[in-house]
């Protein structure tokens, strides 16, 4: 698979944990399948080393980190006063 495979797979990924609530389900088996692959199946001469293919699967991952994150306009707070404007205090709520 070339680059352009590996960035459609983070790019899916990262929309994917963008979009529902029970993608985490699905990264942790993209981790564990990635991981297995990685280690245990037998490496051909074309495909490189198991560091390799490791560092591919952390390259996805951080890459759908990436779009995740870019779902949120990279920001960390909710609002751009660096305040939470959602969440009110209990005593307020009726």
């Amino acid at each position: 698979m070339g680059l352009d495979g590996y960035l459609i797979c983070a790019a899916a990924l990262g929309l994917t944990l963008g979009a529902k609530h029970s993608a985490p389900v699905f990264l942790i088996f993209v981790i564990l399948t990635g991981a297995v692959v990685a280690l245990a199946a037998p490496v051909p001469d074309s495909a490189g080393s198991r560091s390799l293919c490791l560092g591919k699967l952390v390259a996805v991952l951080a890459g759908a980190l990436a779009v995740l994150w870019g779902c949120y306009f990279f920001r960390y707070a909710e609002s751009n006063t660096g305040q939470e404007v959602f969440k009110s205090p209990a005593c307020e709520q009726d």
